[in-house]
């Protein structure tokens, strides 16, 4: 009869601890779920305007706000995976100014010669600077992978 009872005992145990290993893993899954799909849209960020009646007025928030930059800046970085991929990034940017020289190319071989300022040459022209400001872009995004 003890021998029994000790047996059963011991199930009851065993079944407890295993029940109690099971939620703490299930507990740690989601976790690691919650963390995964966690998106960049879901990085919360407060708004630029602070309260202006709050005792410190609109720089009141200024901390808060940075951290919550400062995180979301982590968490990007952190999805990049820069280091790694450095090479791979280069070969984009490059590749990317190479495709806006040719396009810059194709649209300055098209102004129409003859209406010097008509409207279809000055949103050639246009295009041209917006495109020369997206080159100026990817040389900071250039500096800012070598940087890293």
């Amino acid at each position: 009869m003890t021998e029994d009872f000790f047996r059963m005992a011991g199930y009851i145990a065993l079944i407890c601890f295993i029940v109690w290993v099971l939620s703490k893993s299930l507990r740690l899954h989601h976790q690691v779920v919650e963390g995964l799909s966690m998106g960049s849209s879901d990085v919360a960020v407060p708004p630029t305007g602070g309260s202006s009646s709050s005792p410190a007025g609109i720089a009141g928030s200024a901390v808060g706000f940075a951290d919550a930059l400062k995180l979301a800046s982590v968490k990007q970085q952190d999805s990049l995976l820069i280091s790694k991929y450095r090479a791979d990034y280069e070969n984009v940017l490059i590749t990317m100014d190479e495709f806006i020289n040719t396009t810059m190319l194709n649209m300055v071989l098209s102004v129409d010669s003859a209406g010097a300022g008509s409207a279809a040459n000055m949103t050639i022209f246009n295009n041209l600077n917006t495109l020369n400001t997206a080159k100026a872009s990817l040389n900071t995004v250039m500096r800012f992978v070598d940087a890293s």
